[in-house]
Parts: structure tokens; C-alpha cells; sequence
């Protein structure tokens, strides 16, 4: 059931920041028009609101998850909501909480995943102070890269690198 919830909450997150900004940071999209008023905008808000009642204790027990949600607050069209902003500095101070001392930021596996999931809230965060994180992050993550340039779930299965990874 955790499972089944967890993938539910990821993929409503995935959804709503496919939909967002096209990756600009904190919802300034290039060009685009201010989305604000919109039945587009109303509906990621309903989103919003269902992910943040969904982390009744701040955040969604997975360092991962709680990343991929921080980014889909961050990547809202038009910028992110007051209102969200206590919450997602809380989501973001609890996936930096899991930082290793070799950059990774995971709890106990696929560290390949979960700290590139961290590494994208806490650059869309555009916190200055943010950017040691990132930097060690980035560079855990290039000591997963195999000889064939591929990059693996884990330092615990480094060959199994694929087109997901």
C-alpha cells in the first residue's frame, strides 16, 4: 500500500512539473505568458494541495520524493506560491538532512536516483546556499559513471547502468 501510495504521489509530481515551465527555474519561463488565472494553473494548485495534505509530517519519509515534490512546488507556472514556502524549505532542509560525506543524498538505496532527484529541487531552489550541496551531489554522481560512460543505480551496482539511469 506505501508503495503503491508512493508511486501515486511520484507521478502526480512528474506530472505536474512535466506540465509546469519546461524546466525554468522558480516558474520564469522564458517568454511565456503569466499563466496566472488560468484552469491550467487552477488545476496544478489543486495538485499542490493534494501533495502537500499527502506529507502531513512535512515531508514524504523519502529523501527522493520529497525532492521530486519540493521541485513540482518550485517549477510552478508563475512562481511559487507563498503559501509554499515554509513547507518546501522544510522539504528541502529534510533531503539535505541526508547528504552522505561523499556527496550522495539518499537514504538506503538507489543513490543514483535519489540524489539527482536532490540535486534538481535544490538547484530549482535558486538558494545560494544550496550550492556546496550541489556540487558534492554532482560529483557523487559522476563517481557512478562506468568505463562505458554509463552511470549505474549505485555504488553498490555500478554495471548495471541503463538508458533509466
Amino acid at each position: 500500500m506505501i508503495a503503491r501510495c508512493s508511486l501515486g504521489l511520484l507521478a502526480l509530481a512528474l506530472l505536474l512539473t512535466a506540465c509546469g515551465n519546461g524546466g525554468a527555474p522558480n516558474g520564469q519561463g522564458a517568454g511565456e505568458p503569466d499563466p496566472a488565472g488560468s484552469d491550467v494553473l487552477t488545476a496544478y494548485d489543486r495538485g499542490l494541495d493534494f501533495l502537500r495534505a499527502a506529507a502531513p509530517g512535512g515531508n514524504y519519509q523519502d529523501p527522493a520524493l520529497s525532492a521530486i515534490a519540493a521541485t513540482t512546488f518550485l517549477e510552478r507556472p508563475g512562481g511559487m506560491r507563498e503559501q509554499d514556502q515554509e513547507f518546501v524549505k522544510g522539504l528541502l532542509d529534510f533531503v539535505l538532512s541526508f547528504q552522505k560525506e561523499d556527496g550522495g543524498i539518499y537514504d538506503k538505496a538507489v543513490a543514483n536516483y535519489a540524489t539527482c532527484a536532490a540535486i534538481m529541487a535544490l538547484h530549482s531552489s535558486d538558494d545560494p546556499a544550496a550550492k556546496e550541496a550541489v556540487a558534492k551531489a554532482a560529483a557523487f554522481v559522476k563517481t557512478l559513471q562506468t568505463d562505458t560512460g554509463g552511470i549505474g543505480y549505485s555504488d553498490s551496482h555500478p554495471g548495471d547502468a541503463d538508458l533509466s539511469n
